[in-house]
């Protein structure tokens, strides 16, 4: 009886030890690992997370010449903020191959279709034609091309051409033009032009350049011309419309003299001379720009041109300006555009 006394006291620590024995353990806490890669077969980063994280979105990765889609794993893209980490993942960085426009910069040239085209690859550019002159090769950064690969921007190659020897006589030592023997009505100088295997650039217009030249109705020059020389486009009677080189330092005696069509001249603002007679007997001449930089104007620079009115970014005339430089034809000063 004393035995089942002690068995009974027992009971309930036997109960108490079992109920213990059957709680739940638990339960391990897995991790997995996440590698991006951003090219094939190196790990850009490594991390490890616990089971059912959502991964936190990197910075898109940056590839030249090509445009970030989006992280994925093997096919399917990841999309953070949804998809949980539940096993071991690699996730490969996405990219679409971008295009660029390659433009063509003609020089008065026919026009020639832009061309759209993906990074990387080679293109074989197109010829154009110019009136007066030959097609060489495409410029770009300095160096000639008729295949170029797509860098990873838009680019403007320009049109390289030689002077064709018939129309043209060219000075090629001091890179000047002597003489135009063309029939164009409408010349733009290209910025360069190709002489052997060189890329040069024409500093000069050498007097009588287009003297008496009848067919001539506009001209346009690079801002390489620095200097247009005595009586370059004398007595061209058609001649409307002209673009000086922004580089240019002076005007110099007769350079326009009895251009009877000219309309209006704007002055570059690095010309500091206007030389005599420069423009002598321009009878339709309507308008000129005159900026502040020109120091000196002789009386007879702008004489018989009767129809003229002057507009001059400065105050007033400057005292080494002749007496009568504007031949009495209205000025207004101050003037901004």
């Amino acid at each position: 009886m004393k035995y089942f006394k002690y068995i009974f006291l027992l009971i309930p620590i036997i109960c108490l030890f079992m109920l213990s024995s059957c709680e739940q353990k638990p339960k391990e806490t897995k991790h997995y690992t996440v590698k991006y890669y951003v090219e094939p077969g190196i790990v850009f980063n490594e991390i490890i997370v616990e089971e059912g994280t959502y991964l936190e979105k990197p910075d898109d990765p940056v590839k030249e010449g090509y445009e970030f889609v989006g992280w994925y794993n093997y096919q399917t893209k990841w999309n953070f903020g949804v998809d949980k980490v539940e096993r071991n993942i690699n996730l490969s960085a996405f990219f679409k191959v971008k295009k660029y426009t390659i433009t063509f910069e003609t020089f008065g040239g026919s026009f020639v279709e832009p061309i759209e085209c993906e990074y990387g690859k080679n293109i074989v550019l197109p010829t154009c034609e110019k009136e007066d002159f030959e097609f060489d090769s495409w410029v770009y950064n300095n160096e000639r091309y008729m295949t170029i690969r797509m860098p990873d921007h838009d680019i403007t190659v320009q049109a390289g051409y030689r002077y064709n020897s018939v129309k043209w006589k060219l000075n090629v030592q001091n890179n000047r033009i002597d003489q135009y023997k063309g029939t164009a009505s409408k010349i733009e100088i290209p910025e360069f032009y190709i002489f052997g295997d060189e890329i040069r650039y024409i500093n000069t217009i050498q007097a009588g350049c287009f003297a008496e030249n009848k067919t001539l109705e506009e001209i346009y020059f690079p801002d390489t011309i620095t200097k247009i020389e005595w009586s370059a486009f004398n007595s061209c009677t058609n001649l409307k419309k002209v673009r000086l080189s922004q580089n240019l330092t002076e005007i110099r005696g007769q350079a326009f003299a009895y251009c009877t069509s000219l309309k209006n001249i704007e002055i570059p603002s690095g010309v500091t001379n206007i030389q005599d007679f420069a423009f002598m007997m321009c009878t339709s001449l309507e308008e000129v720009i005159i900026p502040s930089s020109v120091e000196y104007i002789v009386d007879s620079a702008f004489s018989y041109c009767d129809n003229v009115v002057f507009y001059v970014a400065l105050e007033s005339a400057p005292s080494t300006w002749s007496a009568n430089w504007n031949n009495q034809r209205p000025v207004y000063y101050n003037f901004q555009e």
